[in-house]
């Protein structure tokens, strides 16, 4: 049950968004537009069902203690090596098999939902710094 919590909550924002009417321009989507963006998103729910969960525990598991080590880096006032950490992190769990999973699972919803991070995107730390990204989430 915790993990399917975990693959849900991933889903949250991507529910969250699917609320709001969608816009384009001045005009909202018409019922059709939602009905295709509504199967996407079902077809979304099911493919990331599928990931397995011991796999995506042991994930999120890693990203937790990366977490907590750049925290530290950076109150340490280690800026450059908690970058130097963040960048190869996400290089390393970006080729992660869930992580690829995750995002060929989001690939149909990201046209829809361009300005959204979608669940597993790759993580870029190249053009923002980790401890900035940090800062106020505890």
């Amino acid at each position: 049950m915790k993990k399917l919590g975990i693959v849900l909550s991933l889903l949250l924002p991507v529910i969250a968004y699917a609320e709001k009417p969608a816009v384009t321009g001045n005009e909202h989507m018409g019922g059709q537009n939602m009905e295709m963006m509504a199967k996407k998103m079902q077809e979304m729910q099911k493919c990331m069902e599928s990931i397995n969960k011991a796999d995506l525990a042991k994930v999120e598991k890693e990203s937790i203690q990366f977490e907590k080590k750049i925290r530290a880096l950076c109150s340490k006032g280690k800026r450059d090596q908690a970058q130097k950490e963040a960048l190869s992190f996400g290089k390393k769990i970006s080729k992660h098999p869930v992580m690829q999973s995750m995002n060929k699972c989001t690939e149909s919803m990201r046209g829809a939902m361009q300005d959204m991070p979608m669940p597993g995107q790759d993580m870029d730390f190249t053009n923002r710094h980790a401890c900035d990204d940090l800062s106020g989430t505890d």
